[in-house]
């Protein structure tokens, strides 16, 4: 899935911190630019920490720089955990330019970390940092095709006692 990299920096681009404010995205998608996250506030030493603070032997092996796709959850319950911030992305010149990371859990209590490209989604999860509301529970739903024939993906809220 999506890797940390450096992404080049144009004179167009909003260069804005890794936790972003939902205000910068409206004036990066009023203004037609694309997001540039410093990528000097994510740096190997993010990785490393996960390692200091493992607290079991697979912790310390599992894979901490694997992000998963909302496409290979969909339609299941997610506890949204933690917002880990955006990164850039050059995966789609006409997109935004930034992704959101955010820690989540799975019915089997399994935790990873997602990466959200989807513009409702980035904007929603980001809004959540800001009202301190995580852990939230979602579902990733496949919406409707647009008539460039794209098919996104769109995160719902789940509400109390809502199962399959």
């Amino acid at each position: 899935m999506a890797t940390s990299k450096a992404v080049a920096i144009t004179s167009t681009d909003l260069v804005v911190p890794r936790f972003a404010s939902t205000q910068q995205i409206l004036t990066a998608l009023e203004t037609g630019q694309r997001l540039a996250i410093e990528e000097s506030e994510f740096t190997q030493a993010d990785f490393i920490a996960k390692k200091v603070e493992a607290q079991s032997v697979e912790d310390l092996f599992s894979d901490g720089g694997t992000l998963e796709a909302p496409s290979n959850h969909l339609n299941e319950i997610l506890n949204l955990i933690a917002f880990q911030g955006l990164r850039s992305s050059d995966l789609n010149p006409d997109g935004l330019g930034a992704y959101a990371v955010v820690d989540a859990v799975d019915r089997d209590g399994e935790q990873f970390s997602l990466a959200i490209g989807n513009t409702d989604s980035l904007v929603t999860v980001v809004r959540l940092h800001e009202l301190d509301a995580y852990p939230v529970r979602v579902r990733f739903v496949r919406g409707l095709k647009t008539k460039n024939g794209y098919e996104p993906i769109n995160m719902k809220l789940v509400k109390e006692g809502e199962t399959f």
